[in-house]
């Protein structure tokens, strides 16, 4: 059996994956249209169904006055203590020098909730993420937005403790962990702890074709303490502008019960025009930004890697130990408007 991608086609932009048990599940975000969060779950990697919209309450989510492309940005989910954590940032402007976003962090027990009234984190910032260390203190980390003048806004990927016991955050401990490269741009940070080290994913260049994700690991979480990987780019389409697949980056690892790694993140699927332009050579991506899975393996040096290539597979490898479903990869929808509420399927 193959993944075949994207494995969730349509707009299904910044994937955050995360395994529980046997079941996989991946949010992705809607932006300006409701539900703002929708989740996927999936036993094999291959087969999706969609099983939860999380932010459907005024209470989770308000989006009035919200402008097109704002809304909800780059959701995290992650699973620790029993319970499901996710974190969204809510963007109110997108055009400003300050960005008015805010990101929020809501849980619960089950996948289909209930999911708990948000808790309002911070505003510097946004691709929050939630890390879990293995002592059992939790990081957020995320992009940091500067608005001064004559400062490039994308300020480098900051970490700052999260306190349980009162869930807040603590500002005394906010320190930058990586600046990004010289393609700028960093982004969507996600960090795992793998065989005692940090490893930091993070996206760069922008969800246009020079789109990448790079990996930096540290043995602390100190500031400035990241290293990049020789490999970079991890992950990119910029220098395969024949592949089917373009734009992927800004995504997250998961590892399956056997131990294999995978990497879901977005994609794009330009169609090719006869008068293509400077600023779109590739053409344009009518579907939006979709979701993609790669297989990812280690280096003898501890280093992750696409299996293929950086630019990636449009048929995956599927885990070996995956529970394989019947159903069809089929994703089209039908409905006859017969139900006093919409079907789950529908942005509003």
């Amino acid at each position: 059996m193959q993944i075949q991608n994207p494995v969730l086609p349509g707009f299904n932009p910044d994937p955050s994956i995360v395994r529980v048990g046997d079941t996989y599940y991946i949010a992705t975000s809607t932006f300006e249209w409701f539900p703002g969060v929708r989740i996927h779950e999936s036993k094999d990697l291959v087969h999706w169904n969609l099983v939860k919209n999380v932010l459907d309450t005024t209470t989770l989510l308000d989006m009035r006055g919200n402008p097109s492309s704002g809304g909800i940005w780059a959701p995290d989910l992650s699973y620790a203590e029993g319970k499901f954590w996710l974190v969204y940032t809510d963007v109110k402007i997108t055009d400003g020098a300050f960005k008015d976003m805010t990101n929020y962090l809501t849980t619960a027990k089950e996948i289909q909730g209930p999911w708990s009234a948000p808790i309002k984190l911070n505003g510097i910032g946004f691709d929050a993420s939630l890390f879990h260390d293995d002592d059992g203190r939790k990081y957020l980390v995320q992009q940091t937005w500067d608005h001064r003048e004559y400062h490039h806004p994308f300020d480098g990927i900051t970490l700052t403790e999260f306190d349980v016991a009162t869930m807040k955050l603590k500002p005394e401990t906010q320190r930058t962990i990586f600046e990004g490269t010289e393609v700028k741009l960093v982004e969507g940070p996600h960090i795992y702890k793998i065989n005692g080290e940090y490893y930091l994913f993070a996206a760069e260049g922008g969800t246009v074709f020079t789109h990448q994700e790079v990996v930096a690991r540290s043995k602390t979480l100190e500031a400035h303490s990241f290293q990049l990987a020789p490999n970079t780019p991890f992950i990119t389409n910029f220098d395969t502008p024949n592949s089917y697949l373009q734009k992927q980056g800004h995504g997250s690892l998961v590892d399956t019960p056997s131990g294999e790694w995978y990497y879901a993140s977005l994609t794009a699927r330009p169609w090719n025009h006869a008068t293509e332009s400077a600023t779109d050579p590739r053409g344009w991506s009518t579907l939006g930004r979709e979701a993609a899975i790669q297989k990812v393996e280690f280096d003898q040096d501890g280093w992750p890697y696409i299996v293929g290539g950086h630019g990636g597979k449009t048929f995956v490898e599927a885990p070996k130990d995956a529970i394989f479903t019947e159903a069809p990869i089929d994703h089209s929808q039908h409905d006859e408007f017969d139900s006093s509420t919409l079907d789950i399927n529908w942005n509003t």
